[in-house]
């Protein structure tokens, strides 16, 4: 779901109930790659839920901390998706895992293992503290790095009169191709998008969407 309205739509209760009654499904999850602070909140408000799977890459760890902790507060689940967008460090990673599941409002993590080493790594962080040297380090490269990681909150396409849907397309070359080097997925989704979605000739004069971003993202550039 990429818009409040429809995270909290009625309907889908209604359907769940229906399917859990036959015995096809036994749980409710939301997971979103749009206006997620926005889709977060009224998740949690609805009662409907019981897993949230947001993205929680640095920024949006910062941006979604009310969220957590308020899904913490209702006894919902949260499973991060996408928590190393942007990390691309070993150590760093392992550094991060640790501040992620510090969070209270933090059940557990969704990630791809490439390796039984790579496990490894993850399962020794995910059993020892943050400390407060890798904890500093986190933050100046979140700093660094602010300008190219997208959290998916929506603020540019919500701002675009043209309706490029720009986190998709950043999704795309920073995730798919550039995080998980799955050049398949970043096509296809790429290819799923309108012509008029993924670009606008005037993009290069008009560029809302960067005055918008919180990150500061070079979002013509990149587009």
């Amino acid at each position: 779901r990429h818009r409040a309205d429809e995270a909290a739509n009625p309907y889908l209760r209604e359907a769940f109930l229906k399917l859990k009654e036959k015995g096809k499904v036994r749980y409710m999850g939301l997971t979103t790659h749009g206006d997620i602070k926005n889709v977060m909140q009224a998740a949690v408000d609805s009662g409907f839920y019981d897993l949230l799977n947001p993205v929680l890459n640095q920024p949006a760890l910062e941006m979604l901390d009310a969220q957590l902790n308020a899904a913490r507060a209702k006894k919902i689940a949260v499973m991060g998706m996408k928590t190393m967008k942007g990390i691309d460090d070993r150590e760093r990673e392992k550094a991060y895992l640790k501040k992620v599941l510090a969070h209270p409002g933090v059940t557990n993590i969704v990630k791809g293992i490439n390796s039984q080493e790579q496990f490894d790594d993850y399962l020794a962080a995910a059993r020892t503290a943050l400390t407060m040297t890798e904890d500093r380090d986190l933050y100046r490269h979140g700093l660094a790095t602010r300008g190219s990681n997208c959290m998916m909150c929506d603020e540019c396409r919500q701002a675009c009169p043209y309706g490029v849907r720009i986190s998709t397309v950043l999704r795309c070359i920073d995730y798919y191709l550039g995080e998980q080097g799955d050049r398949a997925t970043a096509t296809s989704t790429y290819a799923g998008l309108a012509a008029a979605q993924r670009w606008n000739a005037v993009c290069g004069s008009c560029r809302l969407c960067e005055e918008i971003c919180p990150n500061g993202i070079r979002i013509v550039e990149r587009l």
